[in-house]
């Protein structure tokens, strides 16, 4: 089978590219398919400024904080100050909201946090696409550590924010007591395994190549009132499957309010 370097960014941005080919062609198609209605419901973006009253039901304080880098993060917090801290990294196209259960099993034996990475949320949005690289990432999670007063914390993190909890304890091992992570494999390994990644596999992970385009993965995400994020968590391929559990048009409203000031934040995260 023929193998190839997918940490190849030539590699990335070709495949990218025919995917873009054809995923413009196919939105094209089926948008005017389904003539003005089409057009129209695929345009349709809603007012989404102000946060859903299921996030406001939850118990947590909104707070800002400011590292010694000069970035400023959107967090929530829970529990006694004088707990350990319990930091939670959200992955993509996430929020703090993600963790609204974890907040309410351990606030009484943490001071949990979960905050909004760079280019979420109300958190700073740099527009340089480098300042999306891993180097910040973990940079960041040790100064907001360091930026709360802290000695160590234990990390809770999933996707994205797993892939950026590997690393921390790698670099900064005196700031980290746990690290607890869901749906991301170790990077070092990872970066191993990818290397005689098969074709067919690569392939799986069409988006990260669409993602180094410009503009394009911008106007998909958005289209038709960012139902990217109704179909990432409802979805019937990647979707929550337990229907019991699934997420009202309310909630999916959250994600929508705080992803939807600026969507190239967190699809840097792919092409830094």
């Amino acid at each position: 089978a023929s193998q190839i370097n997918p940490d190849d960014k030539s590699v990335q941005v070709s495949i990218g590219f025919l995917w873009a080919v054809f995923v413009v062609v196919t939105t094209v198609v089926t948008t005017l398919f389904g003539g003005k209605k089409g057009i129209t419901s695929f345009f349709e973006k809603k007012d989404h400024s102000k946060l859903p009253d299921v996030a406001k039901a939850v118990d947590v304080q909104h707070d800002f904080v400011s590292t010694k880098s000069g970035m400023k993060f959107e967090y929530v917090h829970a529990g006694e100050a004088d707990k350990p801290l319990m930091l939670c990294m959200h992955g993509f196209p996430e929020c703090w909201y993600s963790w609204r259960y974890l907040i309410e099993k351990f606030r009484d034996r943490y001071h949990i946090v979960a905050f909004h990475s760079r280019g979420y949320g109300n958190s700073d949005k740099p527009k340089e696409i480098n300042k999306y690289h891993m180097n910040y990432l973990v940079n960041d999670v040790a100064e907001i550590i360091e930026a709360l007063g802290y000695p160590r914390a234990t990390l809770v993190a999933h996707d994205w924010g797993g892939a950026i909890a590997w690393e921390v304890p790698k670099y900064f091992p005196h700031l980290v007591d746990k690290v607890i992570i869901m749906n991301a494999p170790n990077t070092t390994a990872a970066r191993y395994y990818r290397k005689g990644i098969g074709f067919s596999q690569f392939l799986k992970s069409w988006y990260i190549c669409l993602y180094q385009m410009p503009y394009l993965p911008e106007l998909l995400v958005q289209s038709k009132d960012f139902g990217l994020l109704g179909s990432a968590f409802n979805g019937k391929k990647m979707g929550i499957k337990n229907k019991s559990n699934k997420l009202t048009r309310e909630e999916i409203d959250v994600y929508k309010h705080y992803i939807g000031n600026n969507i190239s934040g967190p699809l840097n995260y792919y092409r830094a």
